[in-house]
């Protein structure tokens, strides 16, 4: 995942991303070992993927059933969380990455869910 490329453009001045397809950018024959390669990133408040596979192990039917249950799930998992009353936050949405793992985050929160010093 690339991120808000958005956020990232949006005070550049002159650098403005471009629709056209850019083609390839890695050579069939220098892809390695991967197998399938996503690359997602939201460009004008929408998600886009890119989906790059060996055409030697899939058919690009295979891809395309596999690429619809992702976006499935991707819309489940939406769902999920915009319907929720109240919002679940993960360790790196606080900056606290490598510090402490979720399951210490909802154990801190909980044991001290009445005190009014924790802001997120």
């Amino acid at each position: 995942y690339l991120g808000q490329l958005d956020n990232v453009l949006k005070n550049q001045g002159t650098i403005k991303t471009a629709d056209e397809n850019t083609g390839q950018t890695v050579e069939p024959q220098n892809a390695g070992t991967r197998k399938i390669i996503i690359t997602a990133m939201v460009i004008k408040g929408k998600l886009k993927m890119n989906w790059k596979y060996r055409c030697d192990l899939f058919d690009g039917q295979t891809i395309e059933k596999i690429s619809d249950d992702y976006i499935q799930k991707i819309e489940s998992i939406i769902l999920h969380c915009s319907t929720r009353q109240q919002t679940k936050r993960s360790v790196s949405d606080i900056g606290m990455s490598g510090i402490a793992s979720n399951q210490e985050l909802d154990e801190f929160i909980k044991a001290n869910k009445t005190s009014n010093d924790i802001i997120f």
